[in-house]
């Protein structure tokens, strides 16, 4: 075997077709990334590296938004773990594109100032490649009306495809509003949802992507702050472990407990109440019973 067939052997191992990577990011209109842009992810390793504000951590949450449930989603969490001081982000500050606070002296306090600051929408897609088949192309999109920063005024929708179509492809159905319906009806992507905790959304990204637990896109997130995983003992109980079934039958036994300790204090208590009535109606009878007097 020659020196050139080895690497080429060597090459193909390490690119492990048939297994499922990352190969594109796109972002529109996310945290200070105005517009559009892209990066194409090594298929052998790829390292995000810049100076402090130069977008590493909004890339990471990008990926976040689209892989963790929203209710999971901890954005700049290598921040959060370091104890840093920039912990606020959000969802309405990456839609709005947040870049800096200023004192509203009349308001005593400080506010953010923001890229995008009427109507705007934003969007993430992440492309994962196989080396086989078509490709899995998840997408998040928001969109949010006039200067509201409420997160209840955002509007968002989640769908996947089997293309290559970046999220141009794909804008109109964000950037006048959320449109799901039109956007069924002219592409039939594998899957929308649009409110909730798009179940439906992240049940059929794990069957496609072969992620067989709920808990490893939350281990992913986790991982990707680097900075604290806490004990190994911890780290194996809430992402690795499935939880025994045991754990449920000694919530329920102390649940069934609890609710007999209840009946069992209320039974008590109306015994004592009872007890208290009839000392009171003797005393009562024995207050109104006639008295003989006798005189000598």
């Amino acid at each position: 075997m020659t020196l050139l067939e080895m690497d080429l052997r060597e090459e193909d191992r390490l690119v492990h077709a048939g297994q499922w990577r990352l190969s594109h990011v796109e972002v529109i209109n996310w945290g200070t990334f105005d517009g559009a842009h892209s990066v194409e992810v090594g298929r052998r390793g790829h390292l995000f590296t810049g100076p402090s504000g130069s977008g590493k951590s909004s890339l990471l949450d990008a990926i976040a938004a689209v892989l963790t449930p929203k209710g999971s989603v901890t954005f700049n969490a290598a921040a959060q773990e370091s104890g840093a001081r920039d912990t606020d982000r959000n969802w309405v500050s990456y839609i709005r594109g947040a870049w800096s606070k200023e004192a509203d002296e009349q308001e005593n306090r400080t506010q953010s100032r923001y890229l995008r600051t009427s109507t705007t929408w934003s969007a993430i897609l992440l492309r994962f490649e196989n080396k086989r088949d078509a490709p899995i192309s998840l997408f998040k999109m928001f969109h949010l009306r006039g200067s509201s920063t409420d997160l209840g005024d955002v509007r968002e929708m989640n769908f996947i495809t089997r293309d290559d179509h970046g999220l141009a492809h794909y804008a109109a159905y964000a950037q006048n509003g959320i449109d799901a319906r039109k956007l069924q009806a002219d592409h039939d992507p594998v899957v929308v949802t649009t409110t909730g905790k798009h179940s439906g959304y992240f049940q059929r990204l794990q069957r496609l992507l072969g992620i067989r637990s709920d808990t490893a896109l939350q281990l992913l997130h986790k991982t990707q702050a680097a900075k604290n995983l806490g004990t190994l003992d911890t780290l194996f109980r809430r992402f690795m472990l499935d939880e025994p079934a045991t754990f449920k039958r000694a919530e329920s036994a102390v649940e069934q407990f609890s609710e007999l300790r209840d009946a069992y204090n209320h039974v008590v208590d109306l015994r004592g109440q009872r007890d208290v009535l009839v000392r009171v109606a003797q005393a009562a009878d024995a207050y109104e019973s006639p008295r003989v007097s006798w005189r000598v």
